[in-house]
């Protein structure tokens, strides 16, 4: 049985609830720890006040909204699966904790989906162990933050990629990719993945196992979190965050 050690934002809206779809699958040749860290600042602001500022009121109040819907739609099955046995809940990026949960647990791999740059010390820890990432892009486009609303404005196609974590960000040799199309929101983009998590997990896992490796030939593109300016754009070129049916559908 491999062992996988998971390292996670402690989002109870998108994360967590990815998560507990993969552990709780019909797939049980896994055996899972998980750390889980908060949100870091952005441009350093608390989350909820660069989204209001930045996304504009209306689509914070959706955005809200839509977050509450999915606190209660995933409560027991985010508390069930997180639970003090398997996990671990930091209250920052504690690198000796999760250092000590490495050389514990013994991993075969691990997996972040967490807004931390893994420094090299960790990286090290175990050369044995292999750490992989998943992004919402086809890389090598669209590294970085939000890539969903930069290749919407580069029209290029939507899509998700699994890959092995370097010191750079979302630089790592690719196992795993697939193209999203003709989603009507951000919001429904990231459902897509996120709902969908453990047919997307297996799938990477499938060619990790086949040995598939490519490599970024090219440099590709790196975004940070975008402003007022960068969202005109996006609107701009056809591009949505959320509309009620994306919370409606829930």
């Amino acid at each position: 049985m491999k062992k996988i050690l998971v390292i996670t934002n402690n989002d109870s809206v998108w994360l967590k609830p990815a998560w507990a779809k993969v552990i709780n699958s019909e797939y049980k040749q896994f055996e899972f720890n998980l750390i889980t860290l908060p949100d870091k600042k952005i441009k350093n602001m608390n989350p909820a006040v660069y989204y209001f500022r930045s996304f504009g009121l209306k689509n914070f109040l959706s955005l809200a909204i839509f977050s509450i819907v999915r606190n209660i739609k995933f409560y027991r099955t985010n508390k069930k699966t997180f639970n003090k046995e398997i996990s671990l809940n930091l209250n920052f990026f504690d690198i000796d904790a999760i250092r000590n949960k490495i050389i514990d647990f013994k991993p075969d791999m691990v997996f972040i989906t967490c807004s931390y740059i893994i420094p090299k010390e960790l990286l090290k820890v175990n050369e044995n162990i292999s750490w992989f990432n998943k992004h919402a892009s086809l890389l090598p486009h669209g590294k970085g933050v939000f890539p969903y609303i930069y290749n919407k404005i580069n029209g290029f196609e939507q899509g998700i990629s699994f890959h092995y974590v370097l010191e750079s960000i979302d630089t790592g040799d690719i196992v795993y990719f697939e193209r999203i199309n003709l989603k009507r929101t951000m919001v429904d983009f990231y459902k897509e993945i996120y709902d969908n998590f453990d047919k997307y997990f297996m799938e990477f896992y499938k060619n990790l196992k086949r040995n598939v490796r490519e490599k970024q030939y090219e440099p590709g593109s790196y975004y940070s979190y975008p402003d007022k300016n960068i969202l005109k754009k996006f609107y701009k070129a056809g591009g949505k965050i959320i509309t009620m049916k994306d919370i409606f559908s829930e």
